[in-house]
């Protein structure tokens, strides 16, 4: 057999490219192993220069297609496009002699998890006003009554502008108890938690210390859909 030897991360590897020629025996020295495990994206960094992998994945996106020669002379179609699994996307440059495939999956199916965890703590919790026209977020002037948006020049009632909550959660993995991280709850997420808390208060009344005491008391198991890029929760169940 062929083959050409790499000592990238100071082990010595067997590198079979296209052109190694590989000659069967009924008998091996060794110890046959399974290579058929799928490489995850963010693991790419760890492998050899030259090595194959093989990745299973989803192809999210493509981009312009062109016409190339190739070396025999025979005409393909050259297209970039990016594949994507949970742990990350690549981009990969083909070229194809029939028809080129299509997505099939969006980005956010590959990004979205659904978890059931529970609430150990929240690292903050504030509230802003938006405007009344645009939604966005607004500072209030001198006049604590009055408020002005320097996005759609907009004058308005403070009393007018609807309250946006923002809050930071850390959840644990009932599935993975070593599984800790932050999340951020916005608005719709948060009035869904207080609907849950044994409260009568309102949640434009609260200050950030009480709706903070409100969760940490109330609040236990929660049945999520989070974005893992964005580290925001999307649904709530």
């Amino acid at each position: 057999m062929k083959f050409n030897e790499n000592t990238r991360y100071g082990t010595t590897n067997v590198v079979i490219e296209r052109h190694t020629i590989v000659e069967t025996s009924s008998a091996l020295p060794f110890e046959r192993r399974d290579l058929s495990q799928d490489t995850t994206i963010s693991s790419l960094s760890n492998v050899s220069s030259g090595q194959q992998v093989t990745i299973k994945g989803h192809l999210t996106d493509l981009f312009g297609s062109k016409k190339i020669l190739s070396r025999s002379g025979q005409e393909l179609i050259k297209q970039d496009g990016l594949v994507s699994d949970a742990t990350g996307t690549i981009k990969e440059t083909e070229a194809f002699e029939g028809p080129l495939a299509k997505p099939d999956i969006s980005q956010e199916a590959l990004t979205n998890k659904e978890l059931i965890v529970n609430l150990l703590g929240l690292s903050s919790a504030s509230q802003h006003i938006s405007c009344s026209s645009c939604r966005r977020k607004i500072e209030s002037e001198d006049n604590p009554s009055i408020a002005f948006c320097s996005a759609c020049n907009l004058t308005q009632k403070v009393s007018r502008c609807s309250k946006q909550w923002i809050v930071k959660l850390f959840l644990q993995s009932n599935e993975n108890p070593n599984h800790k991280f932050n999340v951020t709850a916005f608005n719709n997420i948060v009035q869904q938690l207080v609907a849950r808390c044994f409260t009568d208060d309102s949640l434009d009344q609260m200050t950030p210390k009480q709706l903070t005491n409100h969760l940490i008391a109330d609040i236990d198991e929660l049945h999520i859909v989070y974005d893992t890029i964005q580290k925001k929760i999307i649904e709530l169940s």
